[in-house]
């Protein structure tokens, strides 16, 4: 089996001589084929098969919604898998497949956890095997995990779902801050009669203590499942990056016109 995106490109001879010898995976983690750019446009599925590949569908039931996501976007995920579900019915694919990815490259930080994601991958598992899915899945997994699986793993699901879209939303909120101060800098230093912002207070130290209250919570929740050495990783990636940028200035009283908020893109 190999995955299509390195061959939209090739000449036609090309693609003929290896359909033979492979299956080929279309993947494609947002949006619908017949609607967005790229590798997996429709164009290029129905160029495949027209010179003769067995084909399949990729999709992804994590790691797909952002180089540092702590919890999927459900609706999202949804959409795209029952693109390729509508996909496959077209263009008559052997099969479906749904990844779940834990970084976008060797040196990204690592993306939600599998524990987090069970949801999305029970609804993906429905879809795929019956072609539709209720819209209760991803509201109610737990009662379907617990009847499949058990009632106390299902629980434990439910409470690393909560926590993570706490983290998830407490990562979001401070960023927004950091963002909010940087603009505010910006401003105070285009306009002389705008006082600059004090760092040591006001809403980025609140924003904080609330992520750093998450990230225990959070990781208190995973410790039995996970290895503690990539849960050091997962969280001091996202609180290393962040202080990095804080440090000077919330443990510091120096000139607020040398922040390192300026270094944020």
């Amino acid at each position: 089996m190999l995955w299509n995106d390195m061959m939209v490109k090739w000449e036609d001879a090309e693609l003929k001589r290896l359909a033979p010898q492979c299956d080929l995976v279309v993947w494609g983690y947002v949006g619908h084929p017949d609607h967005v750019e790229g590798h997996f446009h429709s164009r290029h599925i129905a160029r495949f098969t027209q010179m003769g590949f067995t084909l399949w569908g990729g999709c992804a039931f994590k790691g797909a919604d952002g180089h540092s996501c702590d919890r999927l976007n459900p609706a999202g995920r949804r959409f795209n898998a029952e693109a390729w579900v509508e996909i496959a019915q077209r263009y008559q694919f052997k099969g479906l497949i749904t990844t779940g990815w834990s970084r976008y490259c060797f040196n990204a930080p690592q993306c939600e956890s599998i524990e987090g994601s069970l949801d999305a991958l029970l609804e993906q598992a429905i879809l795929m095997h019956e072609g539709v899915v209720g819209e209760t899945v991803m509201n109610d997994a737990e009662t379907i995990l617990a009847s499949v699986w058990s009632q106390a793993n299902a629980e434990r699901f439910v409470k690393v779902r909560k926590a993570a879209m706490e983290y998830s939303e407490a990562n979001l909120s401070l960023w927004y801050c950091i963002r909010l101060a940087e603009t505010q800098l910006a401003t105070s230093r285009l306009d002389p009669l705008r006082p600059p912002i004090s760092f040591g207070t006001g809403l980025i130290p609140q924003e904080l203590k609330k992520f750093n209250l998450a990230a225990q919570n959070y990781r208190s929740i995973l410790e039995s499942l996970i290895p503690s050495y990539w849960l050091n990783q997962y969280f001091s990636e996202r609180l290393d990056a962040i202080m990095n940028l804080l440090g000077p200035y919330l443990y510091s009283t120096g000139d607020p016109s040398k922040s390192g908020f300026s270094n944020i893109e």
